[in-house]
């Protein structure tokens, strides 16, 4: 049973490894972009510190969640969408 268990929290965290790093990549290509420039910075060097640790938490794992939700909150994917089409657009009229 208790190998069950720390087989469970093992796939659990690489879970949450996972979405760490979608937050890491989240927040350098809104920082690449100037989007919410006042806190893309703060939070990419957040996730990347996050990322550093070498044991997992709870705390960690509500961590991630929160910042799960707080992208959802700002809804930052049509503007980064949009930045990123912009930019796009303008590397090929080159």
């Amino acid at each position: 049973m208790r190998k069950m268990l720390l087989k469970k929290r093992n796939y659990e965290w690489r879970d949450k490894l996972k979405q760490l790093a979608w937050l890491m990549y989240f927040w350098r290509i809104a920082k690449n972009h100037e989007v919410e420039e006042d806190m893309a910075d703060e939070r990419l060097q957040f996730w990347i510190n996050q990322s550093t640790k070498t044991t997992a938490t709870l705390h960690d794992a509500v961590d991630v969640e929160r910042g799960l939700m707080e992208l959802r909150k700002l809804s930052m994917a049509d503007d980064l969408t949009r930045s990123i089409t912009r930019w796009e657009c303008h590397q090929y009229r080159k």
